[in-house]
């Protein structure tokens, strides 16, 4: 078994990158969400049901305004470069698309936290689709510099897609750039396709087909001049010896290939490897021996590799799967053993493990616990649990969420803040007034957003805390706080506390949404689903079940709604 270092991290890959050390990578391969806006399943364990491992669907939220804000406030280098070109296109894109413009303003500050933790020698392959791809080359441009760029590859990912009013979509989008001229490039090829015709095999069986021995353009030196009889000159071209040849004679006469370029052409054919055509006059080529060639140096279209399917060997049900022979040819071309490779969207771990299997150290990122559990799985099957060192920044399950609660409440607030697409206070060690993450909500009847609180209990959840909540809201003008806490906190009483504090209406006159101003959810849940998000009931953040369609002014059933919110509520066990 192969042994490297390979590290094995969960949380927020921004957060993380901006704890790795500047050009300490040597690759990185970064396969993100697309803003595809759909639902990426994995199977259950030991079933065969499947769940939402990850929503690809980014939001224009307070985090990606702040973000935003940040970035505009850079005048120089790559960064200033970024927040100039973002600030254009906000003009084009921010009222027609904003989970476009929310996607560009979070992966930005991620990929000049990718350029700076890479190497001088380093390259860089972010892996897209066609809807994005235009506007990430733009970026790529501005942060890595245009003259860096090296390749658009393209792979079909899937077989053909039958589609009455377009031609059918079955590729992705590589995009290949290097930090700098000097970086590591290992010439790698495609396998053979089988569909070669061979012109012709000798006596002892070796098989060979025809290969050039002119290049392109005429030349007054010797090269140019005739040989027995052919003038390649009058066909714009000149004699051209390839190296392989050139090794050929070598290993069948002992001898160094020397001389004129014509009395290296008569070497040859007295020795076997040049054949002339049948027609007079016709260019004569050299033996290739197909069955010593490695096979055809790689080329920016790769139709080769065959996409993970349901029935794949290597399959582990996980949607979006990348291939293990896809990472093994990028790893392969731009890094040599021991170099590190970095994945910052690991998912299902795949990058990993062919950076293990290549003897190439490595850091993956993720944030999505079931897709870290399956990363770990797989590394652990394949290679041993000894393979990677595991740091959690952010818990991937429920005892690793009760030690973070234990040993450092602030990481585990900023934790539970972002899983419900929040931005933290900041501040550490209470003084937050109970209000430790803001987040913003949409679908209002006046088109204008509204504030949520978070508040994250890492231990006791006071009933005092509950009761006051109608004082906080009052005070930070916003609509709901949302309580997270471990689930033997949420007790009857502090549920009958929360009803107390009523509900707020989307303000559709026609069919009004009614949500509750307080709600709780429990560490326990923020596991099970995709998105812990989901757990809550709110206008405009994400896709939930109404609550409520009654017409506004009527009292009677805006009571009956308030008499039912229990029901709503999570339970105790």
């Amino acid at each position: 078994m192969r042994t490297s270092n390979g590290k094995l991290r969960s949380g927020d890959n921004l957060d993380v990158l901006k704890d790795q050390d500047s050009g300490s990578i040597n690759l990185i391969y970064l396969d993100p969400p697309y803003n595809s806006g759909r639902d990426y399943n994995v199977v259950v364990e030991d079933s065969l049901a499947h769940e939402a491992a990850y929503t690809d669907t980014w939001t224009w939220d307070e985090r990606s305004i702040t973000t935003y804000s940040h970035l505009k406030l850079e005048r120089i280098g790559s960064a200033g470069a970024i927040a100039t070109w973002l600030q254009a296109m906000e003009r084009t894109l921010l009222d027609v698309d904003q989970s476009l413009f929310a996607y560009l303003v979070m992966m930005s500050v991620r990929l000049l936290e990718c350029h700076r933790v890479l190497s001088p020698f380093g390259s860089i392959y972010l892996h897209c689709d066609p809807n994005a791809s235009h506007y990430l080359k733009m970026m790529l441009d501005l942060i890595f510099g245009k003259k860096y760029f090296r390749s658009e590859v393209i792979w079909k990912r899937t077989s053909a897609h039958n589609n009455a009013r377009r031609h059918g979509p079955c590729h992705d989008v590589i995009l290949f750039y290097t930090k700098s001229d000097k970086y590591v490039w290992n010439i790698t090829y495609h396998a053979r396709d089988g569909k070669e015709k061979y012109d012709g095999e000798d006596e002892d069986g070796r098989r060979w087909i025809r290969g050039d021995l002119t290049g392109a353009g005429a030349t007054d030196g010797e090269s140019g001049q005739p040989w027995r009889g052919v003038d390649v000159a009058a066909k714009d071209r000149h004699w051209a010896i390839p190296n392989r040849l050139r090794d050929e004679y070598q290993q069948l006469t002992g001898k160094l290939l020397i001389g004129s370029t014509q009395e290296q052409l008569e070497s040859l054919l007295s020795s076997g490897l040049v054949v002339f055509p049948k027609k007079e006059g016709g260019v004569p080529r050299y033996k290739n021996y197909i069955s010593e060639r490695k096979g055809i140096p790689l080329q920016d279209i790769w139709t080769d590799l065959q996409p993970v399917t349901a029935t794949s060997e290597e399959s582990v049900e996980f949607d979006g799967q990348k291939p293990m022979a896809l990472l093994e040819r990028v790893i392969l071309s731009s890094s040599n053993p021991g170099d590190v490779v970095l994945d910052p969207f690991l998912g299902s771990g795949t990058t990993a493990l062919a950076a293990q299997s290549t003897g190439r150290s490595w850091v993956g990122i993720e944030m999505t616990p079931k897709s870290l559990l399956i990363a770990k799985r797989r590394l652990s099957e394949m290679f041993g649990p000894e393979c990677f060192d595991e740091e959690n920044d952010w818990p991937c399950d429920l005892e690793a969420a009760k030690h973070l609660a234990a040993v450092d409440k602030n990481k585990f607030e900023v934790w539970a803040v972002r899983q419900l697409r929040g931005v933290h206070s900041g501040k550490r060690g209470g003084g937050d007034g109970g209000k430790d993450g803001k987040f913003v909500m949409k679908g209002f009847s006046d088109n204008k957003t509204r504030l949520g609180l978070i508040s994250v209990k890492s231990g006791a959840l006071p009933i005092s805390e509950v009761r006051a909540a109608q004082t906080i809201l009052q005070n930070e003008k916003a609509e709901v706080l949302l309580f997270v806490s471990f689930k033997d906190e949420l007790t009857a009483g502090k549920r009958r506390e929360a009803l107390g504090q009523g509900v707020f209406s989307s303000g559709h006159e026609d069919n009004p949404h009614v949500y509750p101003r307080v709600q709780f959810i429990a560490v326990e849940d923020m596991f099970a689903v995709a998105d812990p998000a989901t757990l809550a009931r709110l206008p405009g953040f994400v896709t939930m079940p109404d609550l409520s369609k009654t017409k506004a002014g009527h009292d009677r059933e805006l009571r009956e709604i308030v008499n039912n919110l229990e029901d709503l509520l999570p339970q105790e066990d």
